[in-house]
């Protein structure tokens, strides 16, 4: 299978809830149980490596319809195959034993009549990337689920940044023209939930950088979200800025409020009968106090009319004399 099948695809593969935990105990024992022991038998595998992450992907496969509906099928089968070649992986499977884990998978699948053909080893190159792309969806979906959010948890959305920066090279020569598309799929993603991000970690990275020529280069095929994207270069927008316009229309909001319920107060409510004649002595007490400054300022100007006027006559009368 092609890392194009993957990229194009993993903003949809299942997260958090919706994951499947190969390591868990969420198997059907009675159910699934004696067909993974008896595949483990024939291979000669590990039991400890093998036997509960069978009976785990078996009952997700045949429950995703209740814990996880997603009707593409295939997708999930895509999504399940880059779980089981993680799971190897993390376990440290050797190459060798690591293809044998991959065939008894095969066979696990056959037996369910599910996933044809998809289940197989993933190359090493393809594996890396898709498994970033995919950590970085699951880790930031962590925090905008409304779920409070603890500081490794923002931690680690954090660091999405980090894994998502250090592709800049590889898209700017152009290496990789579809992992570089998925990577601005999520681009697109991270900014359409920044607000939601904002609110359960206040210290998240608010800017993605830019790849110059990836952005030039992938045109408008992107994947569509649940926020509306109103053209290319709305990812371009610096998320500081869409902060203050809400900061601002916040601000707007709470005056208009404010105003609406005094309003109402002051005219529908004994609060207007008990303020009104307090603001009325205000603004009698108010005009009083400029009537009588109107007051000494005439007064004052007259005496300063007067003196001038006697000034000019002692000095017009000396003239006279002389």
């Amino acid at each position: 299978m092609s890392g194009k099948e993957y990229f194009d695809n993993i903003h949809l593969f299942p997260t958090n809830k919706c994951n499947v935990d190969l390591g868990g105990k969420n198997y059907e024992l009675t159910v699934h149980g004696g067909l993974c022991y008896n595949i483990e038998n024939e291979n000669s595998l590990d039991p400890n490596s093998f036997l509960v992450p069978c009976m785990n992907v078996a009952t997700y496969i045949n429950s995703t319809d209740k814990t996880c509906p997603i009707e593409n099928k295939t997708l999930i089968c895509k999504y399940i195959n880059y779980s089981i070649n993680a799971f190897i992986r993390n376990n440290r499977v050797s190459k060798d034993k690591k293809l044998k884990f991959i065939k008894a998978y095969q066979e696990l699948f056959s037996e369910l009549k599910e996933c044809n053909n998809v289940i197989e080893n993933m190359e090493d190159g393809i594996f890396a990337k898709v498994d970033d792309i995919y950590n970085m969806y699951n880790n930031y979906n962590k925090i905008i689920t409304g779920v409070p959010s603890t500081s490794s948890d923002c931690a680690n959305a954090n660091n999405c940044v980090n894994i998502y920066s250090k592709y800049q090279s590889i898209c700017n020569q152009k290496l990789d023209d579809h992992f570089c598309n998925a990577l601005r799929d999520y681009k697109n993603y991270y900014y359409s939930k920044i607000g939601s991000a904002y609110t359960a970690c206040p210290n998240i990275i608010t800017t993605l950088p830019s790849f110059d020529t990836m952005d030039e280069s992938l045109g408008s095929q992107v994947a569509v979200y649940d926020a509306p994207e109103e053209d290319d270069d709305t990812d371009e927008v610096p998320s500081d800025l869409i902060f203050i316009y809400l900061n601002a229309l916040i601000i707007f909001s709470i005056i208009l409020a404010t105003s609406l319920i005094l309003f109402i107060l002051y005219k529908f409510t004994p609060f207007g009968i008990w303020i009104r004649p307090l603001l009325l002595r205000k603004k009698n007490i108010w005009n009083n106090i400029c009537e009588k400054k109107l007051q000494l300022y005439d007064n004052t100007r007259h005496e300063q009319i007067k003196s001038q006027n006697e000034a000019f006559n002692l000095q017009y009368d000396s003239l006279i004399n002389s």
